[in-house]
């Protein structure tokens, strides 16, 4: 009977031992997740201000199209007004030729 004991309360001692271990890995993970959550908060408030000074960069610069703004907003990526806004610059200087050389022919 003693000998069951014995076993018994060794086990209780390893199972509150294994409980407490638990315990502190919980409270660790708890505080590393508020850590990381502050990481993530403070990370994504810089990004949004990198983001808003590069379209308010962008619209100083050159002015765009509202509706490319809009997108280029929505999709958080402003590279594609830029070429966006190469294109148009290209259409409009082949037009202005065009209209250069029906001009002289007339």
């Amino acid at each position: 009977m003693a000998d069951k004991e014995k076993k018994f309360t060794q086990e209780l001692e390893r199972c509150r031992a294994n409980v407490k271990k638990t315990k502190e890995l919980i409270e660790y993970h708890k505080n590393m997740l508020k850590i990381y959550e502050n990481k993530e908060a403070e990370l994504m408030s810089k990004l949004d201000e990198v983001k808003m000074n590069s379209l308010c960069v962008m619209i100083n610069k050159n002015g765009y199209d509202i509706d490319l703004l809009r997108e280029a907003v929505r999709l958080g990526d402003f590279s594609a007004i830029l070429q966006q806004k190469k294109e148009i610059i290209s259409e409009s200087e082949g037009i202005k030729r065009e209209k250069s050389i029906l001009n002289d022919e007339t």
